[in-house]
């Protein structure tokens, strides 16, 4: 994977945020970030794989990628970018 231009990562907290992750997301895509990860590990796993679902919708019309932290099958599911594995993970297996 290529890195966006500009390599700036957004990796979400819906715990710090102050609105809605959609609404976050579409504000860091219409100002220039293309590059986002959710990681959101304590949403039930259905909610989760909604979330990304629609981040991913509403980051393609910007070229940007969306990603998941650790939800390998949320991020097969949707078609997300990639995934972020935690330490000690094999990546060969993500693949």
């Amino acid at each position: 994977m290529n890195l966006p231009d500009p390599p700036l990562l957004v990796i979400s907290d819906r715990s710090q945020a102050r609105l809605p992750l959609i609404g976050i997301a579409e504000a860091v895509f219409r100002g220039g970030c293309r590059w986002f990860s959710l990681r959101e590990k304590d949403l039930p796993a259905a909610e989760r794989r909604a979330l990304l679902a629609d981040l991913v919708e509403l980051g393609r019309p910007f070229g940007a990628l969306v990603m998941a932290h650790e939800d390998i099958g949320a991020v097969e599911a949707v078609s997300a970018a990639g995934v972020h594995l935690p330490a000690g993970s094999d990546p060969a297996a993500a693949r």
